[in-house]
């Protein structure tokens, strides 16, 4: 699950054909920025301070670390890279936590950042940001030894451009020119692998057959994941999809992110009453999105279970409805939820005269009216047996991911977003028979909405 926050802006957008006052009544909701992650002199000096401590190896390995969250910048500045990544609100001050601990540097924790490693480490469990791909990567850089990367290098000479084989100083060199080349990436390491088993390093090719082996059992469970970033735990009722693309792409819109995977039907609901008492956190947001991956059955959330109650969808919605979580009142609530569907009752198809609705791609096995202003609630169902395909990827998630980006960058409305996903959905399901998607939107927005 996904909560998002920004800062709230109403504003009016020039229009053709429409007067000055027609505009101001059609006030528009802005999603921007938030100011509460703004960059302040605070901010700026804990990284001054950090960059003070650290060694030009340290810095090195830590620019790794975050590589992939897109910053905006370029370059292998560490300095500009924490300074963009806080200031853009793509993550927050605590990620300074995790990468001092990444490196192994306590001491920065206590003296810098006043913690201390027990708190931290549990800080990380409870949300990390960077991969398990490049946390793997950076922690083999350490333990392998002059020797053991001669003789990496000269294995890899046929592969490696001669300029890098000479400048190389460490393994994670030679791991960066390899993912430029793309030899080795978060969905590929057997390259690695298999040159560590050559140099008789087997104790790091076990690291990597563990990382593999997660990943399969990830894709057993669900689909296979992109590999990218953040918390390998699981988030609100999943056990499907690739989180991970979604999380990259709520980063890029600016949203705070929060996430959990793999949790049981109680942990899920846990989780979600967790997120509903944030209310500081609600009241610097301008918006919230709930992102909800998992095996379902009816109108039910099963997590990841096979059988069970539940969690109704209907329970998911009212735990975020203005009467009892207050702080998100008049703001807008989106819900983007895909469910493989275990088993469904008869097809019941309601439509509710107050609500505007977009026809779904197919018919719709389970179908629920969101109740209370400013929601937008997108369901996807699609058959559960369709994960039994190791090559299974849900094609709801990559199109949500693609039409959020591009409403942001052309300024579409929020309800035009939908169509774009929708249009996609009704593609993939004219040419692939045997694995349909049923797709539904209802919405009681009051203002237009859009993602900036």
């Amino acid at each position: 699950m996904y909560i998002k926050g920004h800062d709230v802006k109403h504003r009016c957008l020039p229009q053709s054909n429409k007067t000055r006052n027609e505009v101001v009544d059609r006030l528009q909701f802005e999603i921007r920025t938030a100011t509460c992650f703004a960059m302040n002199e605070e901010h700026f000096e804990m990284i001054n301070l950090i960059m003070d401590e650290l060694s030009q190896e340290e810095r090195k390995r830590s620019f790794y670390l975050c590589a992939d969250l897109n910053a905006g910048t370029c370059g292998e500045d560490l300095r500009e890279k924490l300074e963009s990544l806080i200031t853009r609100g793509q993550v927050g001050p605590l990620f300074l936590l995790e990468l001092m601990c990444r490196i192994r540097r306590f001491d920065i924790l206590k003296k810098v950042l006043g913690t201390n490693r027990q708190e931290a480490e549990r800080l990380i469990r409870s949300g990390s940001v960077v991969s398990d791909y490049r946390v793997l990567m950076a922690d083999m850089s350490e333990d392998m030894g002059k020797e053991d990367l001669s003789a990496l290098i000269f294995l890899l000479s046929g592969i490696l451009p001669r300029g890098r084989q000479e400048t190389a100083t460490s393994f994670l060199d030679v791991v960066m020119e390899l993912e430029k080349m793309d030899k080795v990436s978060s969905e590929n390491v057997d390259l690695i692998e298999q040159c560590l088993q050559k140099i008789h390093r087997a104790d790091l090719a076990k690291r990597v057959q563990w990382y593999q082996r997660r990943a399969q059992e990830n894709i057993k469970m669900s689909v296979p994941e992109t590999g990218r970033q953040y918390c390998q735990e699981q988030q609100n009722n999943e056990c499907l999809f690739h989180p991970d693309l979604l999380e990259e792409t709520f980063r890029r819109l600016h949203f705070m992110v929060k996430q959990r995977k793999w949790l049981s039907v109680m942990d899920t609901w846990s989780f979600l009453k967790k997120m509903a008492k944030l209310n500081r956190e609600h009241q610097e947001a301008d918006a919230f999105v709930c992102c909800i991956l998992s095996r379902g059955i009816g109108a039910n959330l099963l997590a990841t279970e096979d059988r069970g109650p539940g969690i109704s969808l209907d329970s998911v919605r009212q735990l975020f409805a203005t009467d009892s979580c207050p702080s998100l009142g008049g703001k807008p609530k989106l819900f983007f939820i895909q469910s493989y569907i275990i088993s469904a009752p008869p097809l019941r198809w309601h439509r509710d005269e107050d609500l505007e609705t977009d026809g779904p791609a197919v018919a719709v096995n389970v179908e629920l009216v969101p109740e209370g202003a400013d929601v937008l609630w997108s369901h996807c169902c699609t058959e559960a047996r369709n994960l039994e395909s190791g090559r299974h990827r849900s094609v709801y998630a990559r199109a949500l991911g693609a039409a959020l980006l591009k409403g942001q960058e052309r300024r579409m409305h929020m309800l035009d977003v939908h169509t774009e996903i929708n249009s996609v959905i009704y593609d993939h399901n004219q040419k692939n028979r045997e694995e349909v998607y049923s797709l539904s939107l209802r919405h009681t927005l009051r203002k237009a909405l859009f993602l900036k």
